[in-house]
C-alpha cells in the first residue's frame, strides 16, 4: 500500500516520459497477440455448464442427458382454420421434413399423431383388466345406432348411476375426460358431414372415417380448444452440439416457410427448446457487439460536451477498447470461453474501465488548463487521481473476483473475465494513456471552440452540502428509512423464459403453446434402475394437482401378473365379441330410436360435464369443452350457445328423415365392418407386450439402450411457469421424487443458489475492501464514512427496484458484489482527494466532476444493456446497475461529502499554489 500511495505515482511518471513510444508499441504487439489469441474463444450456451455440479437436480439432468442423449424438441404449431386444414398442413410439414436430404438423420421421431398401427394392435393391453371386461357390452352390436345405445349405457352405468364425481379426480383424468369429449365431437361431425355432403367420399372412405373416429377419437395433439395443432420433433443429439441446433433450426424453419406459402390462411410457429437454445446463442452474440457500439457512440458524444480536447478523449477510448481487446486475448490464452454472461464483458468493461480514463484525462486537462507543463501534469494527475484509480480498479476486481467462488459456472467464469478485465483495463490506463497524453497531447487544451460544460456547478454545490451538511444527512437517511421499507417487495423472477431473447419468436411461440395447450412445454425428469420405482413416482406424481400428466414404460408395459390379467380379460372378449348386420337398415322406428340415441347423449355429457364439477373444479377443461360443443349451462340456465354438435345433426337428420335413414342404410355395412376388423384386431394379441413392441420414439423416452435405466417424465400445468405456483410445484416434486429435473426445478435451483453465491460473494468482497480501505486510509472513520455511503446507496436501490415493477432474476446475483466495488471506487476517489485537498468545494469541483462523468459512463454502458440488449436477463441487469450506479453517485456526491464536512479544512497549501496558477492565466 505505501508503494502505490507514496512511490507508484512517481514510478510511473518517471517511466512514461522517459519512454512513451516503448509502451505504445508494447501495447500495440499485446493487441495484435491478442487478436490471435481470441480466436480460440468459444460461446458456450449449454444449460448444463450453467449448473452447480454439487446438487442433485444438476447430477439428474446431467445424467438424463448422457443416458437418454436429448430431452429436447422442435414444437411447431399450426393456427386457425378448421381442423382438417391444420391436419393437411401438418401432414404437408411432415412429408417435407422426411423428404430433405439428411433432416431425418438428425431427429430421432417427427410426431404428427398417436401411432395407430400400434394402438390398434396393443390398445387394449394399455388398459386395467376391469376396464377390458367393461367392452363387452360396447363391442356386443357394431351398428351405428346399437353402437350409440351400449356408449350411453355405459355412461350412464360408470359416470351417473353411482360415485361419478370420483372418476374425475386428477388432472390425467381431465385429459382423458376431454379425449372422450373429442372422439365423440369427431364421430358426430363425421356424421354430419357424410349426411350433409354423402358424394364428397366414398361410402367405403366415410365408413372409415366413422370407425376410426369410434375407435380411436383424436390422434392429433390439438389444444382443448381445438385451434392449435402441434408437430413435435425429438433430435438425436445434445443442446452441446449447437451447430445441430442451428442447422435443425434453420433447416425446419424454412420448410415452415414453404409450408406456411401453401397454407396462407394458417398461422406457423416454431417453438421448443432447441429453437430456444438457437435463439438464444444467436442473441447473445448480438449482444457482444450492439450494446457495445451503443455505449461506445454515446460515451464519445458525452466526452465532446465534457472535455475541451478530442485528443483527449480519443486517448481514453483508445485505451480504453485495447484493454478490452486485451482482455479478450487474455481469456483465449486461459479459460477460452464466454456464455451468457461473461459475453457481454465488454460493456462492463466499457462502463466501468472509462471511469479509469476519466479521472486521468479529467485531471490532466484540468492541470494543462491551468498552465503545467506535461510533466507537472501528468505528476499531479497521478498522484492526484492515479493512486485512487489504482486502489479503486483493485478494489471493484476484488469484488468481481469474488464472484469466482460461485459454485454456479456461469457466475464464476463471469467474475474471472470482469476481474481481469478490470485490472487489464487498469493497466492501460495508468500506462497507454498517460503514454498517449505525453506522446501526443502536448498542446495545451484550446478554448471554447465548440460547447464544453465546465462543472463549476460542483464547485457550488459542495459549498452548499457543506454549510447545509445536517439537512443533507437528514434528507439522505429519511429517504433511506422509506425505501428500506420497500426491500421486503423484492421478488426473484424464475420463469427461464425470461431469460431468453425478448424479440425471438420461439419465446412467443412457446409462450403460445403454454397459453394454448395448457401444459408447460417444459417437463421434469428423473432417471431410476427399476420400472416398478418409475411406475410408483409416476402414479404418486399423478396425485398433485400441478401436474398435467406423468409418464413410465409401466403406462405401456404392465407386470407380468397384470398383463396375465389383460390377457385372460382379451381371451373372454376374443370369444364374445358381437357381430354387425351388414343389411341393417333404419326404418322409421329405428330412425326415431337413433335421434333418441343422439339427444340421450348430448344429456349425458352435459351431466357428466357438472359432475367433473367436484373434483375438477368450476370452468375445467371437460365443462368448457362441454360448453363449446353444446352451449353454456349454469345449472338449469342455459348461457351462450356453443357449435350445437348435437342439435344441428339432428336438425339435419329430421330435415329429411327418408332420405337420410337411407343414407345411414348404405352407409352401415362399411361403418360396422371396419369396426369389426378394428375390434377383431385389438383383441388378437395373446402375448405380454414388450420393449420390443413400441415404437422406436415411444421407447427411447422410456428406457435406455441397455434396457437397464428408466426415464419418469412429469409434465406440469401450465400454472407451473406463474411465479408463486412454480415454487409450490418445486417443492411439492422435490417430495415426491427428490433430484428430478428439468427446466422448472432447475430455474429454481439456479436462482436460489446464485443468490446465495451473490450474497456470500457480497460479504467477502465487502470484507476484502474495508480492508483495502482501512490500510489505505489509516482511518476507521474515513472508512466507515465509504462504507456508510455504500450502505445508503444499496438501500436505495433495492428500495426503488419493487417501485419500479422490477423482479430480479438470477442474473441480479452479481448486481450486489458489483456494487460493493462501484460504491466503494467512487468514495474512495473523495476520501483520496479530501485527504489531499480539505476543503469539501475543491473535492466535488474536481473529483465529483470525475465521479459524475464516471457514473453517467458507467450508467450509459449498462443502461445500453437494457436498450438494446436482446438477452432479457442481460438487459434486466443493465437496468439494475443503471438504477445501482445511479444510486452510488447520488450517496458520494451527497452523503459522504456531508459528512465529510465535519473535518473541513479551510486552507491548504497546494490549493493556495494551484489558484495562483489559476490566477496568472
Amino acid at each position: 500500500m505505501k508503494f502505490i500511495k507514496n512511490k507508484m505515482p512517481e514510478l510511473v511518471s518517471a517511466l512514461v516520459l522517459k519512454r512513451p513510444k516503448l509502451i505504445i508499441a508494447a501495447f500495440a504487439v499485446a493487441v495484435v497477440l491478442s487478436i490471435v489469441a481470441a480466436g480460440r474463444i468459444e460461446i458456450i450456451t449449454q444449460t448444463e455448464d450453467m449448473l452447480p455440479a454439487h446438487l442433485p437436480v444438476a447430477q439428474q439432468y446431467n445424467e438424463v442427458l448422457d443416458t437418454f442423449h436429448s430431452t429436447g424438441s422442435i414444437i411447431v404449431t399450426v393456427e386457425n382454420a378448421s381442423r382438417a386444414e391444420k391436419i393437411a398442413a401438418a401432414h404437408r410439414l411432415e412429408e417435407l421434413v422426411r423428404a430433405h436430404h439428411d433432416l431425418p438423420d438428425y431427429l430421432n421421431s417427427v410426431e404428427l399423431r398417436a401411432d395407430r398401427e400400434f394402438l390398434g394392435e396393443w390398445a387394449l393391453l394399455l388398459q386395467d383388466a376391469d376396464d377390458i371386461a367393461e367392452l363387452e357390452d360396447a363391442f356386443a352390436e357394431l351398428n351405428i345406432l346399437p353402437f350409440l345405445r351400449a356408449m350411453n349405457d355405459s355412461f350412464e352405468d360408470t359416470f351417473l348411476d353411482g360415485d361419478g364425481e370420483q372418476e374425475f379426480a386428477t388432472n390425467e383424468d381431465e385429459w382423458a375426460g376431454l379425449a372422450l369429449y373429442n372422439r365423440i365431437e369427431i364421430l358426430m361431425n363425421e356424421l354430419h358431414a357424410y349426411v350433409q355432403n354423402p358424394e364428397s367420399r366414398s361410402s367405403e372412405e366415410w365408413g372409415e372415417a366413422l370407425a376410426e373416429a369410434a375407435a380411436f377419437g383424436e390422434l392429433y395433439n390439438l389444444s382443448p380448444d381445438g385451434d392449435m395443432l402441434i408437430v413435435s420433433m425429438r433430435p438425436n443429439f445434445s443442446y452441446e452440439d449447437f451447430d445441430k441446433v442451428s442447422y435443425v433450426t434453420t433447416e425446419v424453419r424454412e420448410i415452415v416457410q414453404v409450408v406456411g406459402a401453401e397454407f396462407p390462411e394458417l398461422r406457423f410457429g416454431v417453438g421448443g427448446d432447441i429453437p430456444l437454445q438457437h435463439d438464444r446463442h444467436a442473441a447473445i452474440e448480438a449482444d457482444l457487439l450492439l450494446p457495445t457500439l451503443f455505449a461506445l457512440v454515446l460515451i464519445v458524444l458525452f466526452f465532446l460536451v465534457s472535455f475541451d480536447r478530442i485528443r483527449s478523449i480519443a486517448f481514453a477510448v483508445i485505451s480504453l477498447v485495447v484493454g478490452i481487446i486485451i482482455t479478450t486475448g487474455v481469456i483465449g490464452m486461459t479459460t477460452a470461453r464466454l456464455d451468457i454472461l461473461s459475453n457481454v464483458f465488454a460493456v462492463i468493461l466499457l462502463g466501468l474501465g472509462i471511469d479509469f480514463g476519466i479521472h486521468m484525462v479529467s485531471n490532466f486537462d484540468d492541470f494543462r488548463r491551468k498552465g503545467f507543463s506535461v510533466g507537472d501534469a501528468l505528476s499531479m494527475t497521478l498522484e492526484k487521481s492515479g493512486v485512487a484509480i489504482v486502489m479503486g480498479g483493485i478494489t471493484t476486481a476484488v469484488a468481481f473476483f469474488s464472484l469466482t467462488i460461485s459454485s454456479s459456472m456461469i457466475i464464476s467464469n463471469f467474475g474471472y473475465v470482469a476481474g481481469v478485465g478490470v485490472l487489464v483495463v487498469l493497466l492501460t490506463t495508468t500506462l497507454l494513456l498517460p503514454a498517449l497524453l505525453v506522446a501526443f497531447g502536448r498542446q495545451a487544451p484550446a478554448r471554447e471552440r465548440r460547447y464544453v460544460i465546465r462543472y463549476e456547478f460542483l464547485r457550488d454545490f459542495g459549498a452548499f452540502v457543506s454549510r447545509r451538511r445536517v439537512p443533507v444527512i437528514a434528507a439522505a437517511l429519511v429517504l433511506t428509512v422509506l425505501l428500506a421499507t420497500q426491500i421486503p417487495n423484492n421478488r426473484p423472477e424464475y420463469d427461464i423464459l425470461n431469460m431468453m431473447p425478448r424479440n425471438a419468436e420461439s419465446v412467443g411461440v412457446t409462450r403460445s403453446i403454454i397459453d394454448r395447450m395448457e401444459v408447460s412445454p417444459f417437463p421434469s425428469y428423473i432417471v431410476v434402475d427399476n420400472p416398478d420405482e418409475a411406475h410408483r413416482l409416476a402414479e404418486r406424481a399423478r396425485e398433485e394437482r400441478l401436474v398435467s400428466r406423468a409418464l413410465s414404460l409401466r403406462d405401456y408395459i404392465a407386470t407380468d401378473e397384470e398383463q396375465a390379467q389383460r390377457l385372460s380379460e382379451i381371451a373372454r372378449l376374443r370369444g364374445n365379441i358381437g357381430t354387425y348386420d351388414p343389411n341393417y337398415s333404419y326404418d322409421s322406428a329405428a330412425f326415431e330410436d337413433l335421434l333418441y340415441e343422439i339427444q340421450r347423449l348430448e344429456w349425458n355429457l352435459i351431466e357428466i360435464a357438472d359432475l367433473t364439477v367436484a373434483g375438477l373444479g368450476d370452468g375445467n377443461r371437460i365443462q368448457r369443452k362441454r360448453n363449446a360443443m353444446i352451449r353454456e349451462i349454469f345449472g338449469a340456465e342455459v348461457g351462450e350457445p356453443g357449435a350445437e354438435v348435437f342439435q344441428n345433426l339432428i336438425a339435419t337428420l329430421e330435415g329429411e328423415p327418408q332420405r337420410n335413414a337411407a343414407l345411414l342404410s348404405s352407409l352401415e355395412p362399411h361403418f360396422a365392418g371396419t369396426l369389426s376388423g378394428i375390434v377383431e384386431r385389438m383383441v388378437s394379441p395373446e402375448r405380454p407386450i414388450t420393449v420390443a413392441d413400441l415404437p422406436h420414439n415411444t421407447r427411447s423416452g422410456l428406457v435406455n439402450e441397455s434396457g437397464d435405466r428408466f426415464l419418469v417424465t412429469v409434465v406440469g400445468t401450465a400454472e407451473t411457469q406463474q411465479e408463486g405456483i412454480m415454487l409450490e410445484y418445486d417443492e411439492r416434486m422435490a417430495e415426491i421424487m427428490p433430484g428430478f429435473t428439468g427446466y422448472v426445478p432447475l430455474a429454481v435451483m439456479l436462482t436460489r443458489e446464485t443468490f446465495e453465491d451473490g450474497g456470500r460473494a457480497a460479504i467477502y468482497a465487502g470484507g476484502a475492501v474495508f480492508l483495502i480501505m482501512l490500510i489505505l486510509f489509516r482511518s476507521l472513520k474515513h472508512t466507515l464514512f465509504a462504507f456508510g455511503g455504500l450502505a445508503v446507496a444499496i438501500i436505495w436501490m433495492f428500495g426503488l427496484i419493487p417501485l419500479l415493477g422490477i423482479q430480479l432474476n438470477m442474473m441480479a446475483a452479481v448486481v450486489f458484489p458489483l456494487i460493493v466495488g462501484i460504491g466503494t471506487d467512487f468514495a474512495m476517489h473523495m476520501l483520496h482527494r479530501f485527504h489531499k485537498e480539505g476543503r469539501i468545494d475543491y473535492v466535488l469541483r474536481y473529483s465529483g466532476k470525475a465521479i459524475l462523468l464516471s457514473s453517467i459512463t458507467t450508467m450509459i454502458g449498462f443502461g445500453s444493456l437494457a436498450l438494446v440488449g436482446e438477452i432479457v436477463a442481460i438487459a434486466a441487469l443493465g437496468l439494475l446497475l443503471f438504477i445501482g450506479i445511479g444510486c452510488c453517485m447520488l450517496a458520494s456526491l451527497t452523503f459522504i461529502p456531508a459528512f465529510l464536512a465535519f473535518g473541513e479544512e479551510n486552507t491548504h497549501t497546494f490549493q493556495e499554489e494551484y489558484h495562483e496558477v489559476h490566477s496568472s492565466n
